[in-house]
């Protein structure tokens, strides 16, 4: 892995902790139990902001001009949750930060200055991080946390959307049946208008029927009168 070095180096953290955040290719040093590897996520990818890398960056540089007994367990936790992805291997810092203790101890044994005595890294109590770190790692931990109930917010309004669009399709099939009855309805309405004027029809042609009737009867009642004057002047007749 490339390292950054100056006049002021004493030695290589990039190499030693195998760890580059100002690489493009350089990769989250999180341990993916799912591959069994290293986690694939690049620096340059949205799982590592711009305070991340460049704290990370600062972390190894300030490493790289101290003698490496120096370096604080504390400053190895800080790098850890720098060059760790914020979505899967932020639990690690703990397991990263020791195996990195253990990585310059045997860095001190076998290849730094030979000739001195090896002096084991100062650890240090993790709450001793200054304040402006501490408020530091509070800020980035509160943007991620709104981040991620942002990405929650922006799926249940998916889904409230989904259900709306739901019941507007049910509303609007619903729309298209009472459209249908009414239809129906307004079919009904006419077909009963239709048989109303054709009972009124019927009804005026049983009244006229029923004015002729009478006009039939009446040479029935001319035959009988006939019949009864005659029969009176028959009557006459015979007493004369």
């Amino acid at each position: 892995m490339a390292s950054v070095s100056s006049s002021r180096d004493l030695w290589d953290p990039y190499r030693v902790l195998d760890v580059d955040p100002s690489s493009p290719y350089s990769t989250c040093v999180g341990f993916a139990v799912s591959t069994g590897s290293r986690c694939k996520w690049r620096f340059n990818t949205e799982q590592f902001d711009t305070f991340q890398r460049a704290t990370a960056v600062e972390r190894l540089k300030a490493m790289s001009e101290m003698h490496p007994s120096q370096v604080t367990l504390a400053a190895l936790y800080s790098l850890a949750r720098n060059t760790l992805c914020r979505d899967f291997h932020q639990w690690q810092a703990d397991a990263k930060s020791t195996e990195w203790e253990a990585k310059i101890e045997d860095y001190l044994l076998h290849e730094h200055n030979r000739g001195l005595a090896v002096v084991r890294p100062v650890t240090q109590p993790r709450y001793r991080l200054d304040d402006a770190t501490q408020l530091q790692y509070g800020i980035a931990q509160d943007k991620h946390a709104s981040e991620q109930e942002m990405k929650q917010l922006v799926g249940q309004m998916d889904v409230v959307k989904q259900d709306l669009a739901k019941r507007d399709r049910t509303i609007e099939q619903l729309g298209e049946q009472m459209d249908a009855v009414k239809y129906d309805l307004a079919k009904r309405d006419r077909h009963v208008e239709y048989l109303a004027k054709q009972v009124n029809v019927v009804n005026q042609e049983l009244a006229e029927r029923e004015d002729k009737v009478p006009s039939l009867e009446q040479p029935q009642k001319v035959k009988r009168g006939f019949w009864r004057a005659l029969g009176r002047k028959f009557s006459r007749i015979m007493r004369k």
